[in-house]
Parts: structure tokens; C-alpha cells; sequence
């Protein structure tokens, strides 16, 4: 699948275990904004998230899960997001690379994102 662009966006509820590891459920909407002359495609991700690092400044995490697709040509597939972030107060900024594949598709992304910690 070609697109050039993806927004999206997440909710997650992280529990916080000995200080430096976070990790709890994540549900999103993801949607690929694809070339003219096809239907862009959506995915409802749902996963667990982990946030390991030093509380207040940076960290390294994973989302692993399933992605429910929306499209009828899309059913949906295993869902990936490794991620780096810098956390000041309570908005952390976000890379990361994401990935919903199948036996018959792949359909991926960078992203660059801001996370609210409430």
C-alpha cells in the first residue's frame, strides 16, 4: 500500500512499577491518507504499551497488538511501535516508527508526535 501521509492518535493508561517501568492498554485510530484513485485505509490499534527510563526526561518503550482494520480490504493485522521520547513536565516528545502487517499486506510509518502525561 503507497501513502503519503498518517495521522492518527492514542490513549494509553500506564500503571507505574518500581519507578523506571511503566506499562498498561493502549487503544488508537490510525488513518492513511492514500494516493488519489484509492480509499484511504483506518486501523483501530489495540495494544499493551511499556515505557521504560528515567521518570521526568527520557525513555524507550513498545506497543505490541492487534490492529483492527476498517477498510474492507483491510482486516486488520499484528500491530508494532518501538518509540524514544523526551519527557518535559508533562508533555513528552515522541519518534517512532509503527507497523501493521499481515500475510497479504504491510503498512508502516515514522512518526514523529506529542504525548500528554496526565
Amino acid at each position: 500500500m503507497r501513502s503519503s501521509f498518517e495521522a492518527g492518535g492514542e490513549v494509553a493508561y500506564l500503571f507505574d512499577f518500581i519507578g523506571l517501568l511503566e506499562a498498561g492498554p493502549l487503544v488508537g485510530y490510525s488513518r492513511y491518507f492514500r494516493e488519489e484513485g484509492f480509499n484511504d485505509v483506518q486501523f483501530v490499534p489495540v495494544a499493551a504499551s511499556v515505557r521504560i527510563g528515567l521518570p521526568q526526561i527520557f525513555f524507550v518503550g513498545m506497543d505490541l497488538g492487534y490492529a483492527f482494520g476498517l477498510s474492507d480490504e483491510m482486516k486488520g493485522g499484528f500491530y508494532y511501535r518501538p518509540l524514544i521520547g523526551y519527557q518535559f513536565l508533562k508533555v513528552a516528545f515522541v519518534l517512532s516508527y509503527s507497523g501493521i502487517t499481515d500475510d497479504n499486506f504491510e503498512v508502516d510509518s515514522v512518526n514523529l508526535g506529542l504525548e500528554l502525561h496526565l
